[in-house]
């Protein structure tokens, strides 16, 4: 993620190699003294002690038993050589001795200075604080116990995948569909939470399957399966009184990321629109590329049967990651917005004469940046749809944009977006307005999935993001 923000700003005449590789070696040292402060901190329950910073009473809750995560990272640095100022990221989280969860985090306004022992804390004000406290674990891991493992274990597939749950074989137990490198594996719930795993599709040793789709292709009311693949088929699974089989291919083959379904033209069937992806490929521009490929849509029969719809001309090419079908605008019809990496996001308008335009623009939700997923959901409860976009939150990226000076407002306010992390758009009034900051919900890390539901069952919306990425072992390669 580094390499990307040190292009974009190097093209733009940003800070040079030599000044982006000072700042990052001061932050690996910083770093290296960060991971002291957290071992001290799980070592004494949380009072952290004074040989690592100062003043010692850094982190509020005293009374834990013992420390589980810790994390301080620099978002900002600047200052002489021996006193840094910096803008610092925290999280951990522990039990107290009763056995109640605490998770902590929050960001600071702090100086570093140098000392004799190393960088120690000299200032830490909190500007921002979010404590959050429960009896218990909220999700506690049980995939081995029930039985969702794979049953091949290609450990070496791991960049691209696809799930989906749906009560597949009308037992009244929801099934899961998972992809596993070139496998689809059909995971079947059996009473008492347990799951067999059964492999639908495989072998494919010179392409990925990229994601599954479960849907009901064919009106008879149980789900059927669309599997993506990259490079190769998209292909049709029909479900036939609980058994997935075989029904052919759609479209031709290609570089195939995932699929989503809707009623886009409204005549009761389901259409399909394929999103690509050209994985092998590099961007022109890392801001706005445009050499990606198109999308393809398929208006479908309600028999498994499927016709192109609109030229592929019609769509910009693309890097296309994911999107998702609702009526955000309120015309009693869905819209297709569409999640792109390395640029601008789409919304797509089906009208009733068949027509179609890209609103984005013009709704407030272009949302430049590296688009991962999307989701719909009444976020704030007044009964209108709003959408969740994950992007990408960079500590690197943050660093060196605050460390950069002289570029135009508007490429700078663009390069920012692809740092600043997830996005939250509130409908209003026949737009929408971005609140993904003030309500705490843009950090989702180098996000690729996100979803908006009631975990807790407290009747407000609560938002989960999948996050990570392969990495080199070293920290500036995040």
């Amino acid at each position: 993620m580094q390499a990307l923000f040190a292009l974009a700003l190097l093209l733009a005449a940003a800070p040079n190699l030599a000044q982006l590789d000072a700042q990052e070696a001061l932050n690996d040292a910083l770093e290296a003294r960060f991971d002291g402060i957290c071992k001290g901190l799980k070592a004494s329950g949380g009072r952290a002690p004074s040989t690592h910073v100062d003043p010692p009473s850094l982190v509020e809750p005293k009374l834990l038993r013992w420390v589980k995560t810790c994390s301080f990272r620099a978002l900002a640095l600047s200052g002489p050589a021996q006193q840094k100022t910096a803008r610092i990221l925290w999280e951990f989280d522990g039990l107290t001795a009763e056995g109640e969860r605490v998770t902590e985090r929050g960001e600071a306004d702090a100086t570093l200075t140098r000392k004799k022992g190393g960088w120690t804390f000299t200032r830490f004000d909190d500007a921002r604080r979010d404590v959050v406290r429960r009896p218990r674990a909220r999700f506690t891991e049980v995939a081995a116990e029930v039985g969702l493992q794979f049953p091949t274990a290609r450990t070496g597939h791991l960049l691209l995948g696809g799930l989906a749950v749906r009560d597949v074989n009308a037992d009244g137990r929801l099934d899961v569909v998972s992809t596993d490198g070139t496998d689809v594996v059909l995971f079947t719930q059996q009473p008492g939470l347990r799951f067999t795993p059964t492999v639908l599709s495989g072998g494919h040793p010179k392409m990925w399957t990229s994601s599954v789709t479960a849907a009901d292709l064919d009106d008879d009311g149980d789900a059927d399966l669309l599997v993506t693949h990259h490079p190769g088929p998209v292909e049709l699974l029909r479900n036939e009184q609980g058994k997935l089989v075989a029904a052919g291919t759609l479209g031709e083959v290609g570089q195939w990321h995932s699929a989503i379904t809707a009623d886009l033209d409204q005549d009761g069937h389901l259409d399909v629109a394929l999103l690509p992806y050209p994985l092998e490929g590099v961007p022109t521009n890392p801001l706005e590329a445009a050499n990606g490929l198109a999308l393809q849509l398929f208006r479908g029969d309600g028999a498994l049967g499927f016709t192109r719809w609109h030229q592929e001309t019609v769509f910009p090419k693309r890097w296309t990651l994911a999107a998702v079908a609702a009526d955000l605008l309120a015309q009693g019809r869905p819209q297709l917005y569409v999640a792109n990496d390395y640029g601008s996001n789409d919304l797509w308008r089906f009208e009733a004469d068949g027509g179609l335009s890209n609103v984005a623009t013009s709704t407030g939700v272009v949302d430049p940046g590296n688009g991962m997923s999307a989701d719909v959901a009444d976020f704030d409860g007044d009964g209108r749809p709003d959408l969740y976009v994950a992007n990408m939150f960079s500590k690197a990226g943050t660093r060196v944009l605050a460390s950069t000076r002289g570029l135009p407002p508007a490429l700078m306010d663009s390069v920012k977006k692809f740092a600043r992390g997830n996005t939250l758009y509130l409908s209003r009034d026949g737009g929408f307005v971005e609140q993904a900051e003030p309500t705490g919900v843009n950090r989702g890390l180098w996000a690729f999935g996100s979803v908006m539901t009631d975990f807790d069952n407290d009747g407000r919306l609560d938002v989960a993001v999948a996050n990570g990425y392969l990495s080199h072992p070293n920290r500036r390669d995040s």
